[in-house]
């Protein structure tokens, strides 16, 4: 199962890539207001993250 999904995810970053749109998908975060850089790392940091902090480390965020 976890093979097939792989195989959807790189077929499909593959069309955006071979669309032409990839570059704007990796230029764009860097084209971001501030305010919206600082939130998006907020969201990567949560959810790449928090669910890995021990409960206790978890509340004092």
């Amino acid at each position: 199962m976890g093979q097939y999904i792989v195989l959807g995810i790189f077929l499909v970053l593959s069309i955006i890539f071979y669309s032409g749109k990839g570059s704007f998908l990796i230029a764009g975060f860097n084209t971001l207001p501030k305010e919206n850089v600082v939130f998006w790392d907020l969201v990567w940091h949560l959810l790449c993250h928090y669910r890995w902090l021990p409960y206790y480390q978890a509340r004092t965020i």
